[in-house]
This record gives structure tokens, sequence and C-alpha cells, in this order.
């Protein structure tokens, strides 16, 4: 917990008695103590809803931060922040702020080899996500290969129209693994795929990977 804190930049919060829920008033993880509280949501290519965030914040007092965990750190947006003070929200990125929190629990856990091994893979599911998973000697044998046989011209296609393949390459996904799921059961209208959240992500994005 004090490494988390520490990637989050809080400072002044008790982890004594602390206590870790998921789902409680339908907030993805609640941190809490008698007197202080951190609500996190967690968002993976899903839309805002209306004043959602605010709704969390007024159902749990003594909320001292609203954590907003996004792949790549973008804010939430006004219509789901609603009136809150913007010194209690942090954005949170899992490209960056949490592939160094976990790298740094991999440390702390070095002598518990289940834990770790835990751990490593789930660094390994976050840099899939967020497509950073190449290492320096995979950069530089790609960098080899783009110089033969004006390899170079063809990546440079790929790259004009890589957002459009990543967006329909999920989309696709999205779809069969929905229906899929609603052969047994029924998904809600909020937590369905939304490609209008996925093409904000995709595109707003620096990096292309």
């Amino acid at each position: 917990m004090v490494a988390f804190l520490k990637i989050c930049g809080i400072k002044d919060f008790n982890t004594e008695n602390i206590k870790i829920s998921k789902e409680e008033g339908k907030i993805d993880l609640l941190i809490k103590i008698d007197l202080q509280a951190i609500i996190i949501e967690d968002k993976i290519y899903a839309d805002n809803q209306p004043e959602q965030l605010l709704k969390y914040y007024k159902k749990i007092p003594n909320t001292v931060k609203v954590i907003y965990l996004i792949l790549d750190g973008s804010e939430p947006s006004n219509n789901s922040l609603g009136n809150i003070n913007k010194d209690l929200l942090i954005c949170l990125s899992y490209e960056n702020d949490i592939l160094d929190w976990i790298s740094e629990c991999i440390k702390i856990a070095s002598l518990n080899p289940t834990l770790r091994g835990t751990l490593l893979q789930y660094k390994k599911l976050i840099g899939e996500l967020t497509g950073n998973t190449m290492n320096e000697k995979g950069k530089k044998d790609i960098l080899e290969l783009l110089t033969l046989n004006n390899n170079i011209l063809s990546a440079q296609k790929i790259v004009e129209t890589w957002n459009y393949i990543k967006i329909e390459t999920a989309l696709s996904l999205r779809n069969e693994t929905e229906e899929i799921i609603e052969k047994e059961f029924k998904i809600l209208e909020y937590q369905k795929f939304s490609k209008s959240r996925l093409k904000s992500s995709i595109e707003s994005k620096k990096n292309i990977y």
C-alpha cells in the first residue's frame, strides 16, 4: 500500500487497519479507514456515466482523493466529474504509473516466489494491454529489418492506418466476445464495450505501438 500511495503522490494517509473493498456501492475499489477514504475508478475502454465520479464521491464521507485509472492516464469527462474539486482528482495510467508500481512490488516481493510470479504475469498483461512489451533488443531487430528491401516504405503505410487497424480489430473481438457472453448472460448497457471510448483512447495516444 505504501508503494501505491507513493505512485499516486498521496501523503499523510494512515495505512494502519486499512480496509480495501471491491464494488462497494458500484465503486470499483475503495480504500478506507475510519477518517479517510480513497475512491478508485478503473476504466478500460468504457464510457463515463453522467456524474459517475460525483455520485461515488457523495456516497463516501471523508474521501480525500478520487483516482481515475485508465490505460493512458487521460482525464474523465466533465460530465462524469461533475462539480468535484479537481484538486481531489488523480489521473493514473496503466501504461506508466501502474507498470511502475508493479515493478516496485516485484522488488518488494523478491522473497515470496508465488506473489512475485503473479505480479510478473500481471505486469505482462498490462504490457500487452498498453503495447508496452518490447525490449531494446526487439526494437533494434525491427530497425534492422526495416532497412532491408525498402521495408520502411511498407512500414510507413502501416503507421498511417495503424489506428484504424487497432480500432477495427478490437471491435471485431468485442462483437465476438459479446455474442458468446450474451448466450448465457445479459450485458447491461453501461457495461458494454464502447466504440467511442476506444476510438478516443487510441487517437489521443502520442505513441503508436
